[in-house]
């Protein structure tokens, strides 16, 4: 480790000489590169993991979030003698920095700041700051701004899967600093960071509002769904088997053979999103490249069952877009009999006592998934008059549904828009931090 450099030898390097940066900074600023006020850098250990609390806990970056706080919700654990453990043990004001990951999140960057002792991982470099010069946090804000990222990511060298930055091309960052009386005014950067944290805290707080409130909307289905079929019983309904409302599997098609050289919507697992009864990808494919499970000859309002993991509800209804297409043999797929709404199954099937006798089934199963036969014998309730499957009620029941479900979308989709918002703000406070502005 080197020793702490003092103004008078930083001055004798001529260190903070002016240095052109990325862009023009106010009057009293000036742009200087890391390595000027770097003790020293370290690289992480590397070393086999455990989550059984046994050793000393590490930090991997994962720990390091995309917007440079430490996270230790998930912490591992690397069993190390004492005098190792000493090399690496983490240090208040510690900045640790993610020297590898995609090109777009390598650089990820925090600031150590607990009392407990933590070891780091090979991934991460630990650098020790002159803090009688720069404020830790204030250099990590500023490799978080968008102007630091733009920096990381230009530097940062692509690999086979993953983009490096290593400690020499760290020290070689350039960052802004205010001066004062020709030296960098540290209690400066200390009153900025305050500001930034005061204002990232009232960001957070409005964050945690809306979290709160996406669970609220995340449960608006699943509630609607338990008022009304938990109540099956004081309804008059009547529990009938799936095979009695449907047909399962009625057609089967081999595009290999049958259409080789034609064109076909592929519909997988993959492509149907959890919950909404929606297909939000399909694949396009050659009848003779078609995969070996592309055996399902799908038709419009027939229900797609993914069989695997039913508990994930991974269902949909066919459009009429993907009318005579493929699917997946992953799903069943139900068609309906005479008198049965596609859409109240298929909210049948979302609903709590399915999910309990998916559950069921699937106990003790090697592989999670239900057999044809298992799918058949599923019991659904149904309203019934006059002795025969009441449509009209089951269109009433489905439309209600699908209004929760309409609400439940918008809400989800605002508070998307929100997030995306605070994230701007944040980044629009840094920007301005970082040009002498706050």
């Amino acid at each position: 480790m080197s020793k702490q450099l003092t103004f008078d030898e930083l001055e004798i390097k001529q260190s903070f000489r002016e240095i052109k940066g990325p862009y023009e900074l106010p009057e009293g600023w000036r742009w200087i590169r890391l390595g000027d006020v770097v003790i020293s850098t370290q690289y992480g250990i590397s070393k086999s993991m455990n989550t059984e609390s046994k050793g000393v806990p590490i930090i991997r970056m994962n720990n390091i979030t995309n917007d440079g706080r430490l996270d230790l919700s998930d912490i591992k654990y690397v069993a190390i003698d004492e005098k190792t453990s000493k090399k690496y043990f983490l240090e208040k004001g510690d900045l640790l920095f993610n020297r590898t990951n995609s090109r777009e999140l390598v650089g990820k960057t925090t600031v150590f700041d607990r009392e407990e002792k933590y070891v780091f991982a090979s991934y991460i470099i630990r650098v020790k700051l002159n803090q009688d010069i720069v404020c830790p946090k204030f250099v990590s804000y500023f490799l978080n701004s968008k102007e630091g990222k733009d920096i990381l990511f230009n530097i940062a060298r692509p690999a086979i899967q993953m983009a490096n930055i290593n400690a020499e091309e760290f020290c070689s960052i350039k960052i802004p600093i205010p001066f004062k009386n020709n030296k960098p005014n540290l209690e400066e950067q200390k009153r900025i960071v305050a500001k930034i944290e005061e204002l990232f805290s009232k960001i957070d707080r409005i964050r945690e509002l809306r979290r709160q409130a996406k669970e609220e909307a995340e449960n608006l289905l699943k509630a609607a769904l338990h008022h009304v079929f938990s109540r099956a019983d004081e309804r008059g309904w009547k529990w009938v088997k799936l095979k009695d409302i449907v047909e399962v599997n009625k057609f089967s098609v081999n595009p290999q053979k049958d259409f080789p050289e034609k064109k076909f919507v592929y519909i997988d697992i993959s492509g149907v999103e959890k919950g909404t009864g929606s297909i939000k990808e399909v694949k396009i494919l050659l009848g003779k490249e078609a995969p070996s499970r592309a055996r399902r000859l799908v038709h419009v309002n027939d229900i797609l069952m993914s069989t695997v993991r039913p508990n994930l509800k991974e269902f949909a209804i066919v459009p009429l877009e993907y009318d005579g297409q493929v699917c997946s043999t992953g799903f069943a797929v139900l068609t309906p009999k005479e008198n049965i709404f596609s859409k109240f199954v298929l909210f049948a099937l979302f609903s709590d006592p399915l999910v309990i006798q998916y559950n069921r089934m699937m106990l003790g199963a090697h592989y999670p998934a239900l057999t044809n036969e298992q799918v058949k014998s599923l019991r659904i309730p149904l309203p019934f008059k006059n002795g025969r499957p009441d449509l009209e009620e089951q269109k009433r029941i489905a439309a209600y549904f699908d209004k929760i479900a309409e609400k439940q979308r918008k809400l989800l989709e605002l508070y998307e828009k929100t997030e995306k918002e605070l994230e701007m703000i944040k980044q629009a406070i840094l920007n301005k931090a970082f040009r002498g502005q706050l």
